[in-house]
């Protein structure tokens, strides 16, 4: 694909009173193996500003943090005299990287540990309210060989004469630490983690829970969901979503990993605090492009870039607050910008924002092929089938909303579903089954947001149309 040169003309007229009343006036992040660390963003923000993202995911050093790293940090590493400094610009939502590991495991029964742990959480507290940064990206997933020091997993190995409720009890406990010192400097931030519940819901579909990889980041987080400040706002990044090929697998996602955590969590408190748990979904360029030939699905080159679309379509229509991008082979910091990825995602978000869009990169055949593979179903009132292998898209339905009455008209073209789904600002507003192609249903009264329809057919096939109130 062709690069982005510097010649990049990008304007944005966004009536700021509106983006405060929408809804769901999602945030795009980027965060990747190309993270930038304060030095780089030192010296290079100001020419850093040419991307389609809202925030960055940055690292205090060139090496990432670890939450659970046992030595004692000098107030030097966490930037202190830096981080005021820097001129953000566009970004308004950035994050510091924390992996949610350490060499040793997460050492839960070490006192000594633990107070080290504790004083580098106080420090990062203070490096967020510092540089006035939105809050964590927390990485749970463990990278390192000796699987008996990964700090969410149980065995007799790893915790010798130990049950797994006392285990449980005592990372509970942790979690409650680590959450108190985190917050004990900046009293309100958003604490994203890559994920909480998504791997785990499918995980104990076939495996038995205290053999799941994350039992214990549940107990974790029943910790902090116990203690933590009502201005402290807990994400689920729903990983587990690199890889959906359906709009309901968006939509659906966030009752899904509420109902897990319910399940899973036996704590008044944290239940109650679970309600609360917002998403924010990930889009996998990587994995979506096949740009290794590990992630390869014999797709053909515009049908990746078609799930590309869809993905960051309905990842939007179905986060709270942030969408995340994954990337591990672009290097948006480098003048490495794919023109096809930047103005796909300048294109998606003008269709949630009210916003006046001008993107000028010289190549038209980058607008005519995202033309041709975008679908039409934002503000069309019409839905198509959500297939990605389709080349062109095929008119499922037509549809009105009387938003005065709160009734949604819906007829559909010859093939009738087996149910529908009707979605306000990324909560379930109604399901049911009909027999009759023309359909009449009330729908809740909201004057800002996102309405979504989702149609499931006998041939688990579905179509989809999206509808942006502002």
């Amino acid at each position: 694909m062709a690069l982005i040169k510097k010649t990049v003309i990008l304007t944005f007229f966004l009536n700021v009173g509106i983006l405060k009343t929408i809804a769901q006036n999602v945030k795009i992040i980027e965060f990747g193996w190309d993270y930038p660390d304060v030095t780089q963003l030192t010296n290079r923000l100001d020419s850093m500003q040419n991307t389609s993202f809202d925030g960055i995911c940055f690292s205090l050093q060139r090496n990432i943090m670890e939450a659970f790293d046992t030595s004692l940090k000098k107030d030097s590493y966490f930037q202190f005299k830096k981080l005021p400094s820097l001129r953000w610009g566009k970004y308004s939502s950035n994050f510091i990287i924390l992996k949610g590991f350490s060499r040793t495991g997460g050492n839960w029964f070490n006192d000594l540990a633990w107070r080290n742990i504790r004083a580098n959480m106080t420090n990062l507290s203070k490096a967020m309210k510092t540089g006035n940064l939105s809050g964590i990206l927390f990485d749970p997933e463990y990278y390192y060989d000796n699987k008996l020091f990964n700090p969410w997993t149980f065995s007799s190995q790893q915790y010798p004469g130990k049950t797994l409720a006392e285990v449980q009890h005592r990372v509970k406990q942790r979690g409650q630490q680590f959450i108190s010192s985190l917050q004990s400097v900046k009293k309100s931030f958003n604490f994203i983690s890559v994920w909480i519940a998504s791997l785990i819901g499918q995980e104990k579909k076939y495996t038995p829970l205290d053999k799941t990889r994350h039992i214990l980041l549940i107990s974790f987080i029943e910790g902090i969901l116990g203690v933590k400040n009502n201005d402290v706002t807990i994400t689920d990044g729903d990983e587990y979503a690199y890889w959906n090929v359906k709009p309901s697998q968006f939509l659906e996602a966030k009752n899904i990993l509420k109902k897990t955590m319910l399940e899973l969590l036996n704590s008044e408190r944290p239940k109650k605090e679970a309600k609360n748990i917002e998403i924010a979904q990930p889009v996998f360029y990587d994995g979506l492009l096949a740009t290794s030939p590990s992630f390869d699905k014999g797709l053909a080159r515009d049908v990746k870039w078609r799930w590309l679309n869809e993905n960051i379509k309905f990842a939007i229509a179905s986060s709270d607050k942030y969408v995340w991008l994954y990337s591990e082979r672009l290097n948006w910091w480098n003048d490495n910008l794919n023109d096809t990825l930047f103005t796909m995602l300048q294109k998606n978000k003008s269709a949630f924002v009210k916003s006046n869009i001008t993107v000028n990169i010289n190549n038209e055949l980058t607008s005519s092929f995202i033309d041709n593979i975008a679908d039409k179903n934002i503000n069309t009132k019409q839905g198509y089938f959500s297939d990605i292998n389709k080349n062109k898209n095929e008119i499922a339905f037509n549809f009105n909303w009387n938003q005065k009455l709160h009734k949604l008209n819906i007829n559909f073209q010859n093939k009738l579903p087996a149910s529908t789904s009707i979605y306000v600002n990324n909560s379930l507003a109604k399901q049911f089954a009909h027999s009759n192609l023309k359909v009449k249903v009330g729908v809740p009264s909201f004057e800002k947001g996102i309405l979504v329809i989702i149609n499931q057919y006998e041939d688990k096939t579905e179509s989809s149309a999206v509808y942006v109130s502002q």
